[in-house]
This record gives C-alpha cells, structure tokens and sequence, in this order.
C-alpha cells in the first residue's frame, strides 16, 4: 500500500514539474526533470535508500528555480508536495522493513498514509492560499514563520518518538 502511494507521488510529482517546466517554455529543463523523475522511480525500485534525500532536495530545487523563472507557481507546489511524501514513503518503507512479525504493519501503513494526506493537504491548501493572498512579508515576518516552523517540525519529531501518543 505504501509502495504504490510512494510511486503515485513521485509521478504525480515529477510530471508536475515536467509540466510546469515545458509550459514556461523551458522544454530542455522539463525533458531534464523527466529524465531524473525515471532515474529516481529506478532506485526505488533497486532500494537504493540513499537517492531519495537527494532526489527531494532537487525537486526543491527545481520549483524554487521554476518560480524563480517564472514557471506556474500551482505546478511547482505540486512538485515539492509530491517529492516531500516521495521521500517521506520511502523512509516509511525503509523503517517499517525492521518492524517486528508481531506489529501490525496493515494498520501502520494506514495510519502513516492517514497522516501523510492530511499533511499534503494542508500544504496544499496553504500553498493555494499563498497563491491566492498575495502577502507581502518583511523580514521580521519570516523570522517569526521561521521560529513557529522549527518548533513545529520539533514538537512533531518528539510526537513521532513517542509513538504517536
């Protein structure tokens, strides 16, 4: 189940940026990120764990550089959304590999897929909205998001340790 959510993200994902690439007029860079869409579905295939941190922080890159030349902002939040629970299954995956006979890897897996969509959509929706309101921060403003975001992802990381409890 996780397997096929991963692989339905990272396709949805690349094409995304694909897409977004060759409607800019960018055709050279989207046959580029097509290219390297295949070569990350490969090492998933081959379980080449390693790849998938790498293969998120070039989809990063891509839209960051896809926004930055002026690529639809819609498909480039689509791509980062769709590397992040690419490389977010993948972990998953790799972890739930050491699970014990006695666990109940069913039940993991839909509690993790559970959580993973409602993340996505979030982002999602918090991406449209940034897309729709055009705010305009000044540095203290991204400090701020910056601090609330660190302690964010520090209180879910102490949540995971926990068990989810």
């Amino acid at each position: 189940m996780a397997i096929i959510a991963q692989f339905a993200t990272l396709i949805v994902g690349i094409i995304s940026l694909v897409w977004g690439y060759y409607e800019a007029g960018y055709p050279l860079i989207a046959r580029l990120l097509a290219g390297f869409g295949l070569l990350w579905l490969v090492t998933q295939v081959r379980r080449w764990r390693w790849f998938s941190g790498a293969g998120f922080l070039i989809t990063l890159l891509a839209a960051a550089v896809g926004q930055w030349i002026g690529a639809a902002i819609g498909w480039m939040v689509v791509g980062v959304v769709g590397g992040l629970l690419s490389w977010d299954l993948g972990e998953f995956r790799h972890r739930l590999a050491y699970a014990d006979e006695d666990d109940d890897i069913h039940g993991l897996e839909r509690r993790h897929l559970a959580r993973v969509t409602i993340v996505a959509v979030i982002g999602t929706l918090l991406g449209t909205l940034v897309m729709v309101v055009q705010v305009r921060f000044t540095l203290e403003w991204g400090i701020l998001l910056g601090i609330v975001a660190a302690w964010g992802v520090s209180q879910m990381v102490s949540w995971i340790k926990r068990g989810g409890k």
